[in-house]
């Protein structure tokens, strides 16, 4: 078979770089605004496994409760970031893919979703949490050390024991700024905590005091409250359970939500 000749190369490359340029228009298109972004992301949580699995009515009951959902959460005071959108759309397929939502695709879910929604903050803005910060320029809530407000930075990450004196220096996990600017581990089970001094990983603050987070199987009301960093809770319910993976079934609160 003849080699292709360099003309016919050319124009095979042009005419690839003319459809990548088509599609690159068009995805840019597809989530141009927050109902067409919720709408995707509804579509792509409403797999046939997940219909077959919470034994929904249908797809387009369950898509159009799904996309409510979404409207109804998006954070008050922010703005519309398009170029997050399609990341987080793939990342919802992903979890939701064999109707079963791991920890880690979970987290994923969390981290990658962040990016479709800015707040106003812009570098070294007030700030008391990431969602109040332009996330989609990578900006995020830095706290300085003994004080619960920080300014939204690019975070540079410092390992333990290090100076956090820069406002845009951020300790790595497990650690927090201290109030002589300076990275100390986080309190341990049982001792004082605040806003200022957090917990480790596998405790949670109550009442001043940290207190191991809660078990699978336990009443929850957020993610952050559980050992596993899962609640299943419905968007219309107060309250779920703590899990180690959701394994989507009729009774389960995010299937009544499609019902």
């Amino acid at each position: 078979m003849p080699a292709p000749s360099f003309l016919r190369i050319r124009h095979a490359v042009a005419a690839v770089l003319v459809f990548t340029a088509a599609c690159s228009s068009k995805d840019d298109d597809k989530y141009a605004d927050a109902n067409s972004y919720c709408s995707g992301r509804a579509a792509a949580e409403c797999s046939k496994e997940v219909i077959l699995a919470c034994a929904a009515p249908n797809e387009t009951k369950c898509v159009g409760k799904r996309q409510a959902a979404c409207v109804a959460a998006i954070p008050t005071g922010t703005s519309y970031n398009a170029n997050g959108a399609e990341g987080c759309v793939n990342a919802v397929s992903s979890a939701f893919a064999d109707a079963k939502i791991s920890v880690a695709e979970n987290r994923t879910v969390n981290e990658t979703c962040a990016a479709v929604f800015d707040g106003p903050g812009a570098a070294n803005a007030t700030c008391r949490q990431d969602v109040e910060c332009k996330v989609s320029a990578g900006l995020r809530c830095v706290l300085r050390g003994g004080s619960d407000t920080g300014t939204c930075q690019v975070p540079d990450r410092v390992m333990g024991g290090g100076s956090c004196s820069s406002p845009s220096q951020s300790c790595i996990a497990g650690f927090h700024c201290g109030a002589t600017q300076h990275c100390d581990i986080n309190a341990q089970l049982g001792e004082p905590c605040t806003e200022a001094l957090p917990c480790i990983e596998t405790s949670r603050c109550i009442a001043g005091k940290c207190e191991k987070k809660l078990d699978d199987g336990s009443p929850c009301a957020s993610d952050q409250e559980c050992v596993n960093a899962l609640c299943a809770r419905g968007t219309s319910s107060a309250q779920g359970r703590c899990v180690s993976q959701v394994t989507l079934a009729p009774n389960e609160p995010f299937c009544l939500d499609t019902q």
